[in-house]
């Protein structure tokens, strides 16, 4: 879809440096680094400045321009933290230096070397040696008597022997070549000189532990063959330890002192730093100024160096902005490309642009948003891409490289912010709790002590809301408020990282997240919500909050998906799974949840209203499509019969809450339709009036049907009469209670 290269043929994405910067553009660092290598005084050149200022672009760059001087690149990447050992961190500069100084050239170049190496040999090497042997033998046969008698013989014979011999003489040589080698090899290997190992080496002696004066011949050796003169050493401050620069100062005065290289040939050493790799310590304001030496990191530097030239940054310090556009420019599409492809939004990357200045990450960061946007295009087949689509990938982007490890952990379910986006609904209602039970109390400020955020939070469904209101009155809330020690140890990570945080405040991650850092993540499934559901039904965890689904489609979906599964619906506790397996017939299905729903409500403490509500939006679902008429008899009375048969009292629980007119409707549309189909699969009508008779409830169902408007007036009067009828049954067997 794009073009992979930019205006100078680099591969978009790349890391690695220029080489083709010119002289006008890197003045006057260009004219000083050519005097300082024609300065005989000159061995030790530093080039010092921030990190990512173009260093290595520079020097490549120069010494492309400028053969004279033969150079070779030493590339030492660490990522070993402060606290590494010191001796360990010289070791492996040294045996690095060592393996791309001697180690990396062809060994035909350095035959007197005592270092045990595999020489290639070729063929032609191979052919020419069976040639010459192959004539010394023709030689050596002529001097004898068989010579005449050979070529008396017969054409097919002579030719027979001829080539026979040739071809046995190939094959000795071919092996000889070869076997004698590994057995000198073996030799050096086994009496020569020490090889390279990978730690230090268990002696006393310091000779031992300096690879440089371990090697030193050898080092002298390949400077003298190879013509080298010119060592570039990259990123040496990486290794946070000036006493390497001691053993390289030390290594090159050795090389230069050597008889072996030239007055005229002296070897240079350049090191790419930093300047902070000298200030060992920061300067702490509080103690006295006259115990601390501030001259020391710039007189360590001067006496290190015979030369320093210093990068000059010309982007912006505080902001990335031009490199972050002039990166997302190289992927401009083509005039023919079939999907139109919108805008990341000026705010964002100019925000974005204070956090992150580095350019090879700005570089990575773009390169990922262009190959995962090609994916989403393919995948999705998009024919638009909005701007807000571009924003949130550009996000996803930001966050996959910014915070890797915890990218990395989301599909081991291990990720601080993929449990903020799994329990965010959670955590918005354990504050909505709290935050109604101190409005009855009128201690709001106790928790909330900044008043002013609870006026924003409106939007619950808003992650920035949420969590602005979080960080507005964090301590509080933490301590406070009942929540996970997992929920407090995400919001803890998200509020201590500043560009994550960012993100989630800005509206930049939310719950569609995961669409675009994995594009077939929704085929079956419209949001993460939803894959979270399933993943807690299948682990057998039973959230006892609803999971209402929106889109029936999806409930369906996730339905057939639990019964592929063979899963146990008992934990899928969602009112929008129960309508819908009352809807499609699977009458298993439905009571398994609604037994779960009432049993809930019957244990000791149960919060009996979260169930009420589960099973009035059931009602509500049900009604709508019962109005449609699309509705059998059967299955509209299926849940008040499961009520009925695990909790009962819910019939009577129902009119302590404020609101109970769709649930005494549906209640009563039972009761009819039960009278006129003589529908008793479970229970019948019958036994739900003794009960409501039993509990001295039956006047106010009464009072509700005169009061109802959903039910004609002859369905009134045939209800009142049954239970009437009922009434007196009861009356004669004595079965009311008193």
């Amino acid at each position: 879809m794009l073009d992979k290269k930019d205006n100078i043929e680099r591969t978009k994405g790349a890391l690695y440096p220029y080489d083709d910067e010119k002289q006008d553009e890197c003045e006057p660092q260009w004219s000083n680094l050519k005097a300082a290598l024609t300065d005989s005084r000159i061995f030790n050149i530093a080039v010092t400045s921030s990190y990512d200022t173009g260093k290595t672009s520079f020097l490549k760059s120069f010494f492309k321009e400028n053969h004279t001087f033969k150079t070779k690149f030493i590339t030492i990447s660490n990522f070993m933290d402060d606290s590494a050992d010191a001796s360990n961190l010289e070791y492996d500069l040294e045996k690095n230096v060592i393996n791309q100084l001697l180690l990396s050239e062809n060994p035909h170049k350095y035959p007197d070397s005592h270092i045990a190496r595999i020489y290639p040999y070729s063929n032609w090497i191979v052919l020419s040696i069976w040639a010459l042997l192959l004539i010394i033998s023709g030689v050596l046969f002529s001097l004898t008597s068989y010579w005449n008698t050979f070529w008396k013989s017969e054409w097919f014979r002579k030719g027979l022997l001829l080539f026979v011999g040739s071809i046995l003489l190939w094959f000795v040589i071919y092996h000889l070549v070869h076997i004698g080698y590994k057995l000198s090899w073996n030799a050096k290997a086994n009496f020569g000189i020490v090889e390279l190992g990978t730690g230090v080496k268990d002696s006393a002696s310091e000779e031992n532990n300096n690879l440089f004066v371990l090697y030193d011949d050898e080092i002298k050796y390949y400077f003298k063959q190879s013509k080298i003169r010119v060592v570039i050493f990259e990123d040496m401050d990486r290794f946070q330890n000036i006493e390497i620069f001691q053993r390289l100062r030390a290594l090159n005065k050795s090389i230069n002192d050597s008889q072996w290289i030239e007055k005229n040939e002296r070897v240079r050493f350049i090191y790419t730093l930093s300047d902070a790799i000298f200030q060992r310590n920061e300067v702490d304001l509080d103690e006295k100024t006259s115990l601390i030496d501030e001259n020391k990191a710039a007189k360590d530097k001067a006496k290190f160096f015979d030369y320093i030239i210093s990068m000059v940054p010309f982007n912006n310090l505080n902001s990335s902005k031009k490199i972050f556009k002039e990166e997302i420019k190289k992927y401009d599409k083509k005039n023919d490309d079939t999907t139109v492809i919108g805008e990341i939004s000026d705010k964002v990357i100019s925000d974005i642009s204070l956090f992150i200045r580095d350019k090879r990450e700005i570089i990575c960061i773009v390169a990922d948003m262009n190959t995962y946007l090609e994916t989403l295009i393919h995948v999705k087949s998009l024919n638009e891409v909005s701007n807000e689509q571009m924003d949130k990938l550009f996000a996803a982007m930001v966050y996959k490289n910014v915070y890797s490890r915890d990218f990395d952990n989301l599909t081991k379910g291990k990720s601080n912010l993929g449990h903020f986006l799994k329990r965010k609904d959670n955590i918005a209602r354990a504050i909505d709790g709290q935050i109604s039970r101190m409005n009855n109390a009128d201690n709001v400020d106790n928790v909330f002590p900044n008043p002013d955020s609870l006026k924003k939070y409106q939007d619950k469904d808003s992650i920035s809301n949420l969590l602005a209101l979080i960080f507005d009155n964090y301590d509080s809330i933490e301590n406070e408020i009942d929540l996970e020690e997992q929920d407090k140890k995400a919001l803890r990570f998200i509020k201590n990282t500043n560009i994550l945080r960012y993100l989630l405040l800005n509206n930049l991650i939310e719950k569609d997240f995961y669409e675009y850092i994995s594009p077939t993540q929704y085929d079956e499934l419209s949001d993460l919500s939803q894959i979270n559901f399933i993943r807690n039904v299948i682990e057998q965890r039973l959230v006892e909050i609803n999971s209402p689904i929106e889109d029936d489609k999806d409930s369906l979906k996730i339905i057939k998906f639990l019964s592929n599964s063979n899963a146990n619906f008992k934990y899928a506790y969602s009112s929008s799974l129960l309508t819908n397996c009352i809807k499609i017939g699977e009458e298993e299905k439905a009571y398994q949840i609604l037994k779960e729903v009432c049993m809930l409500a019957k244990k000791t403490n149960a919060k009996v209203e979260n169930q009420i509500s589960f099973i009035e939006q059931v009602v509500s679902n049900l009604e709508q499509v019962n109005n449609k008429g699309k509705l059998e008899n059967s299955k509209f009375v299926l849940l008040a019969r499961g009520i009925f048969t695990w909790w009962p009292d819910y019939f009577v629980e129902i009119f302590k809450q404020k609101n109970y007119e769709l649930e005494i409707n549906y209640i009563l549309k039972c009761l009819i339709i039960e009278k006129n189909n003589n529908l008793s699969s479970l229970e019948d009508s019958g036994d739900l009036i003794s009960f409501l008779l039993r509990r001295k409830m039956i006047d106010k169902y009464i009072e509700e049907i005169d009061n109802s408007h959903e039910i004609s007036e002859e369905q009134k009067k045939g209800l009142k009469k049954s239970i009437k009828e009922k009434e007196e049954i009861d009356l004669s067997f004595g079965q009311i209670l008193p």
